[in-house]
């Protein structure tokens, strides 16, 4: 999920601002240096986004070849949702916290449910990959957190590239709806117009008006 762009995809289930924090929370995760994860999150509150987090080793700490070594990256980096909550601090009570990259493991889970988080907007673990360990960990996750109380909203993503079956080759260009009518509006012109004007008038017409079509493609 966390290579999935805003051109390939869009986000759906969710209202207009819990769409927007989400896209937020996506856009965080692209600054992780992690090479195989990249995971964003944002917690806002009544007044809007009040810290940023995306996963990545503590300050100070350098990104160097640790970062692919995945016994030793897992023992030092921090979590998108643990950064955001340690930047929101005691405003992260009441707050809202969307997720996106991965699903909310055990220690994150844990963290939100001490910091009085209230509501987490993120995907359902259990669409995760039947072979990938995320699968146990997001339920087991989940589950401390409903215990808890804390609220969930779950979110999914429509794969833009070839959702239409027999439709258009990727990154072949499509006309609004506006100019497919101006389009067609030309055409039935064209036509009415050949059957009521000279032959000489219809050519005359016809060029005229293909070079209008033309400028709409």
């Amino acid at each position: 999920m966390s290579n999935t762009t805003l051109e390939t995809s869009e986000i759906i289930g969710l209202g207009k601002w819990d769409r927007r924090f989400v896209e937020l929370a996506r856009f965080v995760s692209g600054w992780s240096r992690d090479p195989n994860a990249k995971v964003g999150a944002v917690i806002t509150d009544e007044d809007g986004a009040i810290a940023l987090g995306f996963n990545g080793f503590p300050k100070g700490i350098l990104d160097d070849e640790r970062l692919r070594e995945s016994e030793e990256k897992l023992n030092i980096i921090l979590h998108a949702e643990e950064n955001a909550i340690l930047q929101a601090g005691d405003r992260a009570k009441g707050a809202t916290l969307y997720v996106w990259g991965k699903p909310v493991c055990v220690k994150c889970a844990r963290i939100i449910i001490q910091q009085h988080v209230s509501r987490v907007v993120l995907t359902n673990p259990e669409e995760e990959d039947k072979t990938s360990k995320w699968l146990s960990l997001g339920i087991a996750a989940v589950n401390l957190l409903e215990e808890a109380g804390v609220k969930l909203k779950y979110y999914k993503i429509r794969n833009l590239v070839n959702r239409e079956k027999g439709g258009a080759a990727m990154g072949t260009p499509k006309r609004s709806p506006i100019e497919r009518a101006s389009i067609k509006g030309i055409g039935d012109l064209r036509r009415k117009r050949e059957t009521l004007l000279s032959p000489k008038a219809q050519r005359e017409t016809h060029e005229r008006v293909s070079r209008k079509a033309r400028k709409l493609k």
